[in-house]
């Protein structure tokens, strides 16, 4: 429960952000970070390389996540009953799905 506040007390909004004035300055700041450079790795580990997809999925539709996994890794989706967020949603069907290859 929230207090009210007095009135003409200014109401702040934290999840705003704050207000700069246009007259103050910033300085950018030059660093290094971790996938700025392209990899230097020869290719991907020799391990087998599965996707799943969730039939359900209005977030990535299964025709989308077949065509990527085609075109990206060169393997088919296996699609199971879900959405997009199915190993949330159903784990033991993922974990499942997992074991038995």
């Amino acid at each position: 429960m929230t207090t009210p506040r007095p009135t003409g007390e200014p109401q702040v909004n934290p999840h705003q952000p704050r207000q700069v004035k246009p007259e103050a300055t910033h300085e950018a700041i030059a660093v290094d970070l971790p996938g700025d450079d392209e990899s230097d790795f020869p290719g991907w580990p020799a391990i087998p390389t599965r996707v799943l997809a969730g039939a359900q999925d209005r977030f990535f539709p299964v025709e989308f996540q077949r065509a990527l996994a085609r075109d990206r890794l060169g393997v088919d989706a296996d699609v199971l009953p879900g959405g997009h967020l199915i190993a949330l949603a159903q784990p033991v069907m993922v974990a499942n799905y997992l074991l038995q290859r």
